[in-house]
């Protein structure tokens, strides 16, 4: 989607280049990195904040910072350590990540992890209750539902941990197919189509939102 808006805003190569010139790629391996790579940000945006307030007051500072692969990081410490230590360094990077968007009106800051289907037939649900508690995942509270029940979950996060998340974020935005009612050739070079749908609003008033978006 990212890669949607800028293809059409940017005009040529060298519009390019220049707005490359203020993007940081910072990576990490595990928890902890991601942690000391948040507080890195934190620092930079604060000391940005700073010169623009003694330079120029009316100017305004935009800052996009986007986080991925936060939830196999997660589940790696999981399945190195235990539950209780993963949950606990995943708590405190929430309220790091969550201090961080709200320090100021210019910085929006955006988690990004899969979602998946959740089946809810008679063989899925038996299987369900003899597939360990470790592999559960928590569910979303969509507007959808698929023909035969299904459901959208998050993936590749324990339940408790996927919580945990869920519940340091102002806002989730889920990004599917409207549970098979949107069928979109993906190899196709043509404009694609996805259901953007607001599933949490802690900031406003937008829960239960949806639309289509179709990519160019």
């Amino acid at each position: 989607m990212l890669h949607a808006l800028l293809a059409n805003i940017i005009s040529d190569s060298q519009a390019a280049i220049e707005l490359l010139k203020t993007v940081r790629l910072l990576q990490y391996f595990d928890l902890a990195g991601i942690a000391e790579s948040v507080a890195e940000v934190s620092d930079g945006v604060y000391r940005d904040s700073q010169k623009h307030q003694r330079r120029c007051e009316t100017g305004i500072f935009h800052n996009l910072v986007l986080i991925q692969g936060l939830c196999p990081t997660v589940s790696a410490t999981y399945r190195r350590s235990n539950l209780l230590q993963a949950n606990a360094l995943l708590a405190s990077l929430g309220r790091n990540i969550t201090q961080l968007s709200r320090s100021s009106g210019d910085n929006l800051v955006i988690v990004e992890f899969l979602v998946e289907r959740e089946e809810a037939d008679d063989m899925q649900q038996k299987q369900d209750v003899v597939r360990s508690r470790t592999t559960r995942t928590m569910a979303l509270d969509s507007s959808f539902l698929g023909p035969m029940g299904e459901t959208l979950r998050v993936a590749s996060c324990h339940e408790t941990l996927a919580k945990t998340l869920a519940a340091s974020l102002d806002r989730i935005v889920a990004v599917h197919d409207g549970l098979g009612r949107i069928t979109s050739d993906k190899s196709s070079k043509g404009s694609q189509e996805q259901v953007i749908e607001v599933i949490k609003d802690r900031s406003g008033n937008l829960t239960g939102l949806w639309d289509v978006w179709r990519e160019a």
